[in-house]
């Protein structure tokens, strides 16, 4: 059974072996490069969150990770959020990418963000399909295979 909820800093745990459960392909798109692990400062900062300005949700199933999604607040424009979701390789596939999309966008709502933008690698096909169902189209490439995408939400 899925559930999602906000990440806390006592899901430490769970978080690291959610990273522990991506494939290099998968950490290659989450950050754009290959990434072994992770450092204890990223991990402080990825699971040390305040839920307004830096948001972050954890999908479950079952009680175990299956997937991060987070918001952070663009420092100069508040009404807009940089967005990042990510799905453990054994639960893609099966619309938990699309349950954590919908969920981190009521919150940023909530929060009075009214658009997310994402930073997506060209190669990345599930995270356009994502792009896709919001029926948006990349904004601007930014940078050798790297496409940003700028969402508006509604209420």
């Amino acid at each position: 059974m899925l559930s999602i909820r906000p990440l806390t800093t006592s899901d430490r745990q769970a978080y690291l072996g959610a990273f522990d459960q991506l494939s290099p392909e998968s950490r290659r798109s989450r950050f754009f490069s290959p990434k072994p692990s992770l450092s204890r400062k990223e991990v402080d900062y990825f699971v040390d969150v305040d839920h307004h300005r830096h948001e972050a949700l954890i999908a479950l199933v079952d009680g175990r990770p299956a997937g991060v999604a987070r918001f952070i607040r663009d420092e100069s424009d508040p009404s807009l959020a940089d967005v990042a979701i990510t799905v453990v390789d054994r639960w893609q596939h099966q619309g938990i990418g699309r349950a954590l999309t919908r969920a981190i966008a009521r919150r940023a709502t909530e929060e009075g963000v009214g658009r997310l933008r994402a930073h997506v690698l060209g190669d990345n096909r599930p995270a356009l399909g994502l792009v896709a169902l919001a029926r948006t189209t990349p904004r601007r490439h930014i940078a050798d295979g790297v496409v940003e995408v700028e969402i508006p939400i509604s209420s």
